[in-house]
């Protein structure tokens, strides 16, 4: 049985075990990123929606499925993931996470452990684990950082790493968000290394937040994530 299934019978026990279940925040939207070489063989384009899906009020299950076109590749993929939270406190969360990426002719298996917390205007997440593609196991690690400098704007920046033994891939970025409502324009700037080079890119976004928080607990987990894209 792979690490998703696993998690999706947990949740299923978790559910059995609690009780009623309720939608407590879920979210939906586009991203379009591009490198600034302008080249178009590089861009990656994205359709989302994130659910998540309370039990008490310390556990919950967030589901993330991404639809994206790898411009890199010229392959459409999928990505599956799922996350198992518990609420240690109203802004501190815990969680295990599981999922897979699906890129045509190929797949990857992830899996690993996060954690994320707010403080005021601050909202921080970090996450440790692992990427499996059948042959390889290679490690990724995360961090994100957001400021709410005003109720309609957002600053903030992120960190990804993948060690792929002879290659490495990371990405660091500033991004922000414009907030009207529930709806959301993002933006992100940063410079992604791969392979020995090191590129500029750029990403632009829309989203809509609903439920009671409104959104998610945590953000989308796997190697398509972490592709220079937001």
């Amino acid at each position: 049985m792979n690490k998703v299934a696993i998690l999706a019978l947990a949740g299923l026990m978790l559910a059995h075990q609690a009780g009623a279940a309720e939608v407590i925040g879920a979210e939906a939207g586009l991203e379009y990123s591009d490198f600034s070489s302008g080249s178009d063989d590089l861009d990656k384009s994205s359709a989302f929606g994130s659910l998540e899906v309370g039990f008490t009020d310390q556990l919950s299950i967030q589901g993330d499925l991404t639809f994206s076109r790898l411009g890199f590749v010229g392959a459409d993929s999928q990505s599956l993931g799922l996350h198992a939270i518990y609420n240690v406190a109203p802004s501190v969360s815990l969680g295990i996470f599981a999922g897979k990426d699906w890129i045509e002719g190929g797949n990857a298996t992830f899996y690993g452990i996060e954690a994320g917390g707010a403080l005021d205007r601050i909202r921080g997440e970090t996450y440790l684990g692992a990427i499996d593609d059948g042959d390889e196991s290679y490690t990724q690690f995360g961090i994100r950082g957001d400021f709410a400098a005003y109720d309609f704007l957002t600053v903030g920046g992120r960190f990804d790493y993948v060690d792929a033994d002879i290659s490495e891939l990371s990405r660091l970025s500033v991004t922000t968000a414009f907030t009207n409502g529930n709806f959301e324009i993002t933006g992100e700037l940063g410079r992604a290394h791969a392979e020995g080079e090191n590129e500029t890119f750029f990403g632009v976004g829309a989203r809509m937040n609903f439920g009671q928080r409104p959104g998610t607990t945590f953000e989308k987990r796997g190697l398509i994530s972490i592709l220079p894209g937001l």
